[in-house]
């Protein structure tokens, strides 16, 4: 259903020179949607010019973190994304490594990170990775 939906979806904008968004919310982010969604979302990367991942952490248990980004990374970094709306759950040591990968996509103009619990040593952290990204930006 996902992928008849979605592809449907992606269809019409590429004919219509339409924007795709992908939204994942955090009550579909997981390891076996993203498998049935790949071959869509590689399809769509020529449209999707924005990527907003809410609370995705905190959705994803700890086992599958590791290859639920991987399967995230591997299909963004090959789309043409421009803007990026972050929205996670204490962003600091424990998920920069899965984080990184978004934020470090070529083709950014902007960058929109939200954080409902980071601490002094995540903030920092953030910085020191985001600032770089920053200047490549401007």
């Amino acid at each position: 259903v996902y992928r008849r939906a979605f592809g449907a979806l992606v269809d019409n904008a590429s004919a219509s020179g339409a924007t795709v968004v992908v939204n994942f919310s955090d009550r579909i982010l997981t390891a076996p949607v993203i498998r049935i969604l790949e071959p869509v979302l590689r399809q769509a990367a020529p449209v999707t010019t924005k990527l907003t991942l809410h609370n995705i952490l905190a959705s994803i248990k700890k086992e599958r973190q590791h290859e639920t980004w991987a399967l995230l990374s591997n299909i963004f970094s090959l789309s043409p994304v421009e803007a990026l709306d972050l929205s996670v759950n204490a962003l600091g040591d424990t998920t920069m490594p899965f984080v990184t990968p978004l934020i470090e996509i070529r083709t950014l103009t902007s960058i929109n990170l939200f954080d409902t619990g980071m601490s002094p040593v995540g903030a920092e952290m953030v910085n020191a990775r985001l600032l770089p990204i920053a200047s490549r930006i401007k």
